[in-house]
């Protein structure tokens, strides 16, 4: 187990309560007690700290661990807690955190169906030494959902310093039965987090590279719980829609170094469906100037160094869309990131679009004096080139995606009309005459334009746009 003072200066680093970085280090261990169990081998993860421990470095921490279970039989009390005694007994052997087997509960719950879900909670001691009181893991597990994809067998990011070496695996969801999960929660029952992780989505769509499988997926989802699928109108008019922003707060601010704005997330709510249908304009951004070298992106463990803990601010603020506080030469700077580049004398850069300036500028990362997140929303300017996920991603347009077979980037249009016409004739701009932004058609005469942001971020009243070339 890791010492109390890794959990605090993690916190510090990450600008989070130390429990939740203390709850983050437990999860780890928990995935790879269950992992090795002959038992649970065959469990499917998925949700939120699925996304967190497997996809994304600047997913929002996370509390509990949800698993799909293809054997009723499991969903047993008896049986869960004899299997969750055998496998926090080794975690405990194995790390030194301590368990308390007799407080652990889980609640047996039979739906209409005849199917079983379970609720557990596994109390813990850990790096934290607690003196008075114990932490608690909650877990859910169904056997109440159809897999459609099969499973993915991916690392869990534990960038702590008792990482195995032969590092943490788990069987999970693939990551685009993670996206169609999401929105069907998000539709069933309007939660904050669900309206983050899925503008989450949007916001880093380059991993989504088949968007029609992921609504495939999603259908096949809903039908099982014979339900429509969502659209944006569906939660736009849910009766609970009321109580998404007062939870708002509550529900992520502890998840999150900075909480970003409920209003940017739900401005882009709309636009996401409408990309996941195929019916988005796509907004060519140009190339942001002054760049050169090579990009590089901040790796998973090095999030957790003090001494690169500014360029996790960075990169949680460029996923997230906010801008930094940044001291340089002695000045507070507001700044948009935009990219982490490598000159050819070896020195690290930071492009960031600085708001006082009004233009992009270089600054020499080991020139930085602080970094500070803020709420301050931004609507990208230039392709962000700095990833969420801690790999290197670069595309040339940002809201573009490259064809899953043949590699070709194109036109978020999904009609098989629309892919013929494409190959039929030239390519042409159209520029909206409301605020300025140019669109790309192949379509002859085709001057219609589809719902879309202005620079400002808000939904632009334009509908018919002006041939420029």
């Amino acid at each position: 187990m890791i010492e109390k003072n890794e959990v605090l200066n993690i916190s510090r680093n990450l600008g989070l309560r130390p429990d939740t970085i203390e709850k983050d280090y437990i999860l780890g261990w928990m995935l790879d007690g269950i992992n090795q169990n002959s038992t649970t081998t065959n469990w499917a993860f998925k949700g939120g700290t699925s996304l967190k421990k497997c996809f994304f470095d600047t997913f929002r921490f996370s509390e509990d661990l949800d698993f799909t279970l293809t054997d009723n039989t499991h969903l047993d009390e008896n049986f869960l807690l004899d299997l969750f005694k055998d496998i926090c007994a080794n975690l405990s052997d194995k790390t030194g955190i301590i368990f308390y087997p007799e407080r652990f509960k889980f609640k047996i719950i039979e739906k209409n169906n005849g199917l079983l879900s379970a609720q557990g909670k596994i109390h813990f001691n850990g790096p934290l030494s607690r003196t008075q009181g114990v932490a608690t893991i909650k877990l859910d597990l169904t056997t109440d959902e159809v897999l459609v994809m099969g499973l993915d067998r991916r690392r869990v990011q534990h960038p702590y310093t008792d990482e195995p070496e032969e590092f943490i695996h788990i069987n999970c969801y693939s990551f685009e039965e993670v996206v169609a999960e999401k929105i069907r929660a998000l539709a069933q029952r309007i939660r904050p987090r669900d309206l983050y992780d899925v503008v989450h989505f949007f916001r880093n769509r380059e991993m989504i590279t088949n968007p029609m499988g992921v609504v495939d997926v999603l259908r096949k989802k809903c039908e099982y719980k014979e339900m429509g699928v969502p659209t944006f109108a569906d939660i736009e008019t849910h009766e609970k829609l009321n109580e998404l922003e007062p939870q708002w707060e509550n529900m992520l601010a502890h998840q999150l170094p900075s909480l970003p704005p409920m209003d940017t997330f739900w401005d882009d709510l709309c636009p996401f469906f409408d990309w996941l249908n195929g019916i988005l304009d796509v907004e060519e951004l140009p190339q942001s100037p002054m760049l050169s070298g090579d990009v590089f992106n901040v790796g998973r463990n090095d999030l957790y160094q003090s001494d690169l803990v500014g360029l996790n601010k960075v990169q949680f603020a460029a996923a997230n869309r906010l801008c930094i506080l940044m001291i340089y030469s002695n000045k507070q700077r507001t700044i948009e990131p935009i990219s982490f580049r490598t000159a050819n004398n070896g020195n690290r850069l930071f492009y960031g679009y600085e708001r006082e300036a009004g233009h992009v500028k270089v600054f020499s990362i080991d020139k930085i004096q602080s970094i500070e997140l803020t709420d301050m929303p931004y609507v990208e300017k230039y392709p962000v080139e700095i990833s969420a996920t801690g790999s290197i991603s670069m595309p040339p347009i940002r809201r573009t995606l490259q064809h899953p077979r043949t590699g070709v980037v194109p036109r978020l249009k999904t009609s098989r009309l629309a892919n013929r016409q494409a190959s039929i004739y030239p390519k042409y701009r159209i520029q909206c005459p409301v605020c300025q932004k140019t669109f790309t058609r192949s379509k002859l005469g085709d001057t219609k334009l589809n719902r879309h942001k202005n620079n400002f971020g808000s939904i632009c009243s334009g509908r018919s746009g002006n041939r420029i070339n």
